[in-house]
This record gives C-alpha cells, structure tokens and sequence, in this order.
C-alpha cells in the first residue's frame, strides 16, 4: 500500500515538511517517503492525529516499521539514529508518551535503549480529553530508512458515564445505597489513578496495584458510604473471560476532582474470578473501585444493600490461644435485627466448617461481648476462623478470617525397628500434626507423608536397607535410623 505523501520546504540542509492533520478514524498514517521509499536525511516532520469526533477515542496500531537505531546512546540518549516522537496531546508541550526507533519490519534491529523499541503490532491510545496525538520525526544526516506505516481506528466509548477510565474524573452514583451496573472494557483510554488523585508510590504500596495500573484496560468507579458506615463489601464477576484481572479499592478520599488527595489501598485482588473486597468505611467517606485487565471485556460490579448499613457494628473481633484451647471472641456495638452469628473453623483456609451457632442477644444499642472456646485445638498447625452474622431476613454478613498457630514441644515414639509392612508413630499429644520424612541411604528422599498422629505408616513399597527417619512435629524433630526388612 503506498503511503501518504507530503509537501516539502527547504529550510538550508533540513528539510522541514508542513504539519500534517488526520482526522479520519479509518485511515492510514505513514512517514513522508511511504514503503516504495526512504525518508530522507536531515528530516523534520509531524503530525496532528485526533478523532473524526471528539466523543470517540483514537488507536493508533504500527503495521510497518523500518526507523533507524543506534548501537549507542544515540539522538538525545534514544539509542536511536532517527527518531519518531509520539505526544500525549497537541503539540510537542504535552507529555511525551516515548522515543521510538526500530526496524523490526527489515533486518530486524532494536535500539541501543531497548524501551524505544517501536514494535509492529503496538497501539497507542491518548491519555488526555482532547483524545488527540501528536507525531514528530526528526531524522539525522546519513542512512535513512523505508519508515512506518501505522491503521488509524476509533471506537465509540463503552463505559457509563459515571465510571471513568481514569482520564476524566469517577462519579459516584449510588449516594451510599446498593449499586449493580456492568463495566464495559471494550473501548477505553488508558488513564491512570494518577490523574486524578495525588497518591504516589511508595514502600508500602501494593504490588498487586502497582501492576493493576500497569495494564491497559482499566475502569475507576466512585463509591460513597452511607451515613452508617462500618463494613462494606465490593463484588465483581467477570461476564467475558478476562484471564486474571484485578480489583481494588482506593481511600477514603479528601478534596474534589480533579486531584483527590489522601487515602491509600484498603484491599486489593488479583485472579481470574477475585473475591468481594471488605473493608471498614467511616460514615459518608468515599473510595475508589478499581477494575483492571490485559484484555478487553465486560465486568459485573455490584454491592449489597446489607452490607452498606450493617445491622450489627463489630468493633472488636479476635482468636486468642489458652492452652490447648482457642478464645474466639467478639464485641459488638449496636444491634439491630440480629438473628445470630455463626462460628466456621479451617485447617487449609479453603474448606470451612461450621462449629458454632450463637444467638443474638437482641435488638441494642450498647456494646455487646461474645465468645466461644475452640477446645482441644490441634497443635502445630494454623487453624483459621470467620465469623458469620445472620439478620433476621436471612442476609449474612462475613467478617475477616482470623489465624492461630498452637506450638509445643511434643514426645515422638516409633516402632518397631526393623519394620517390614508398616512404621507406628505417636506423640505424647495425639492432636499434633507431623511431617513425616525417609530418606535412604544416599540421602534421597523416598516418602514424606503429613498427618495426625498417631498413624500407621505404610513402608511395604520400600526396599530392604537402612534409612533416615524425620519425623518433624512443630518445634519437635526425632531423627531415627529405621531399618526396613
């Protein structure tokens, strides 16, 4: 296909070329020479590309690319000899989205900085309200190359009007009550959190966020706590499959858009179907709920109308170990239609339990103390709990899962040696949990079981020979040389 041409002015030993504009959402955007032929030395040119309306939002993806690169630093340390520049905006005064160089299309060379890599394949969307772009290609006195091409595409924009693809500011609609609404990640720019809030990353900020904000297909929604406040609960379910997506919830927020400020990452989650983000709201605060992907698609975001005004306000809630046994206790400080709590208990954080069932002490104002006593818990292991309240209707609350590790020395006995079907192992305490280890006589591990001791241990598969026995029992470890006939 031949590419786009131009009008050229002398301008001494530089050839400068009148600014070209594009506003055509189905066209083509090449360098001055198109593929038949080269760019030239000592060439300046640029580009305005915008949508053909400004309620659209442009892509720009590179078909072709033959730009010329350095093996050293290059053109203004791009690693590049000839250089295209692309601009978030109308002029080169907006903020320059990179230095591109490359010539994957010909003989394939990269650029001494390969973050200037300019790719076939590679898109581009504006990061600003005027949706536009501005190119400028500066090329140096010798070797010049066949360029690029590149499709120009606009799309129509897919998310409602109240949730921001974080160019423009979030909304928040739902005034503290229940809110379900989808979010449609089909055609968006690609905004950042940073563009309307002052957080910067530090320390403590989340991987998980840092690499949300990392990829391309982000929608931000703005959510404000009734004037109850207490724990909130976010859901989201994907509707097309986006492979692994986060989710996160940013606050609470202080002063207006276009820059909130405070406010930090209250929960985040990352997965290919995240679970609800919980979290503790003061009355009337507002958060952000970030939705991101690396692909395009449609998302479900929704809360609960239960969980924005919680008919139970828990202010305190803990797993407290006493011997052998587990304290779970907790404190409420208003209850209003309030059938009970419900106690489950995990061994693995993944199948639950239910252990207890608690009736409600009724419908009051003042604090409240509950507790239940976990007896004979097994030791040496963490075992998990969460709580559960149930309101009259049927609605259930979850609150955090609180962990527990019980520790102690234990007496390990073994018999009989030599063994030939099966090894017995007990401890003194018959609830702790064992890893069990044999090694043979080069060191190479033949068995390793973990359990509940006592146990049988089943060594018929094994060879005659002498082996190392570990047997390992939280802080406890009995080494013994087993014989197995």
């Amino acid at each position: 296909m031949k590419k786009l041409t131009y009008i050229a002015l002398a301008m001494c030993s530089t050839f400068t070329y009148a600014q070209n504009s594009i506003t055509n959402c189905s066209s083509s955007f090449a360098d001055i020479g198109g593929q038949e032929s080269h760019y030239f030395n000592d060439e300046i040119s640029d580009w305005l590309i915008c949508p053909d309306d400004n309620s659209k939002y442009l892509n720009v993806e590179f078909t072709y690319v033959d730009i010329e690169t350095a093996d050293d630093v290059g053109v203004k340390n791009t690693g590049c000899r000839d250089v295209l520049y692309i601009y978030d905006g109308i002029d080169d005064n907006a903020p320059l989205v990179g230095s591109f160089c490359g010539q994957e299309s010909t003989n394939g060379e990269t650029p001494f900085v390969d973050a200037n890599t300019l790719h076939v394949g590679m898109a581009f969307t504006p990061n600003n309200l005027g949706g536009c772009f501005y190119f400028k290609f500066e090329s140096d006195e010798a070797n010049t190359r066949n360029g690029w091409e590149a499709l120009i595409e606009c799309c129509e924009p897919t998310l409602p009007s109240h949730i921001s693809d974080g160019v423009s500011c979030p909304e928040a609609i739902n005034q503290g009550v229940v809110f379900d609404f989808e979010v449609d990640l089909n055609c968006v720019r690609q905004g950042s959190i940073s563009n309307f809030t002052d957080y910067e990353y530090d320390d403590l900020t989340p991987p998980d966020m840092i690499a949300a904000e990392m990829l391309p297909f982000k929608a931000y929604y703005k959510f404000e706590a009734n004037s109850v406040g207490t724990f909130t609960s976010i859901n989201v379910d994907p509707i097309d499959d986006l492979g692994v997506f986060a989710f996160y919830a940013f606050g609470p927020l202080t002063g207006d858009c276009p820059e909130y400020t405070g406010g930090f990452v209250v929960d985040c989650k990352t997965a290919e179907d995240p679970s609800s983000l919980i979290f503790n709201v003061s009355p009337n605060s507002s958060y952000i709920i970030a939705v991101a992907s690396n692909v395009q698609g449609k998302v479900r975001l929704f809360n609960d109308l239960s969980t924005l005004s919680l008919p139970v306000e828990l202010i305190d809630y803990s797993a407290i170990i006493r011997g052998d046994n587990v304290d779970v206790k907790w404190t409420t400080a208003q209850e209003i239609n309030n059938q009970g709590f419900e106690l489950y208990r995990s061994f693995d954080k993944d199948e639950f339990e239910l252990i207890a069932e608690i009736k409600a002490k009724g419908n009051i104002g003042s604090i409240t103390d509950y507790a239940y006593t976990d007896f004979n818990v097994l030791a040496n292991r963490n075992v998990y709990y969460y709580l559960r309240q149930i309101d009259l209707d049927g609605t259930t609350t979850d609150f955090d899962i609180k962990s527990v590790k019980i520790e102690k020395e234990v007496a390990i006995f073994t018999c009989p040696n030599p063994a030939k079907e099966s090894l017995y192992i007990e401890a003194g305490d018959n609830t702790a949990i064992a890893n069990v280890t044999i090694f043979d006589s080069m060191g190479s591990m033949v068995l390793q079981r973990e359990s509940a001791l006592p146990i049988d241990l089943d060594v018929s598969n094994l060879s005659k020979g002498i082996y190392t026995l570990v047997v390992q029992c939280g802080t406890t470890m009995k080494v013994v040389r087993q014989v197995i006939n």
